[in-house]
């Protein structure tokens, strides 16, 4: 998962890289940034046409809870570092 800033260059860069190492690369789109929304459109395409996965953040959280009995596990393991934990 890649976030940041300067999606057009830095992220664009290392999510390329990291496709021709062998890796799975997601650009995570509403986490990064461009200083002109053009550039970070332009960023986002260049991943795209070079095989980098794109998602957002809520789609992330979700994919990564998958299931309400992993929610639970998450919201358990928050709640023991102190973070307020809802309808465990």
């Amino acid at each position: 998962m890649l976030v940041g800033f300067d999606t057009d260059v830095c992220i664009a860069q290392s999510a390329i890289e990291l496709r021709e190492l062998g890796f799975r690369a997601v650009v995570v789109e509403d986490a990064t940034y461009s200083s002109h929304e053009l550039q970070h459109q332009r960023g986002l395409a260049r991943m795209s046409d070079a095989g980098v996965g794109r998602n957002y953040c809520k789609g992330l959280a979700l994919e990564w809870l998958a299931t309400i009995e992993r929610a639970r596990q998450v919201l358990r393991a928050a709640a023991e570092f102190g973070t307020p934990a809802v309808g465990l």
